[in-house]
């Protein structure tokens, strides 16, 4: 038996690890490996509003939309006027073009699943949960041809089932400033693979 596409990142060491690639969206974020416990990978944005920054494999698409999970551990370090991104998408993290996402956005007042089929309109659903929050959380979305699971810390969460990306996907993880101050965002874990 052949084993299907997997990749597992615990975000430590000295570097990144060279399968990711960072992109600038707006503005000039950093990219750092955190020097602490458990710190994992860190972007920090500027002082300008809706600066952003992401790490994905750069358009290498190696998981299919019809079957694939994504696990990850994410923080934000504030309460307001930021947004984290965690997910699987076609295209970059400017412009992507099929997707599907948990966004943490303190601009709406629930976190959601965000889907995009093949540039179409993207739609949003909304979970119980408030963006209002710095903690770590633990976010698992599967995906299929029928629906898109979120599970939250190990709750089941959410079902969408409109709006279902269809093409190859990449992991991806994105972190925006909401206001003109800086912001970070922390991605400690990450597990992708094709179902």
């Amino acid at each position: 038996m052949v084993r299907k596409q997997r990749v597992v990142d615990n975000f430590s060491g000295d570097t990144l690890n060279e399968r990711w690639f960072t992109n600038t969206g707006t503005g000039s974020p950093t990219y750092t490996m955190s020097d602490a416990i458990d710190g994992g990978f860190i972007i920090t944005n500027g002082g300008s509003d809706n600066n952003f920054g992401t790490i994905d494999f750069n358009t290498i698409d190696q998981f299919n939309s019809e079957g694939e999970s994504l696990i990850g551990v994410i923080q934000p370090t504030s309460t307001t006027f930021r947004r984290l991104w965690i997910g699987m998408l076609t295209g970059n993290n400017g412009t992507p073009l099929d997707y599907a996402f948990y966004n943490d956005d303190t601009d709406d007042s629930f976190s959601q699943i965000e889907s995009r089929d093949n540039g179409g309109t993207a739609t949003t659903t909304d979970t119980t949960l408030t963006t209002a929050h710095n903690s770590k959380k633990t976010i698992q979305l599967t995906i299929s041809a029928t629906n898109i699971r979120l599970f939250v810390n190990g709750n089941f969460t959410l079902l969408k089932t409109s709006d279902l990306p269809s093409q190859p996907h990449m992991p991806s993880f994105l972190a925006q400033n909401r206001s003109a101050s800086s912001r970070v965002g922390r991605i400690i874990y990450l597990e992708a693979w094709n179902t």
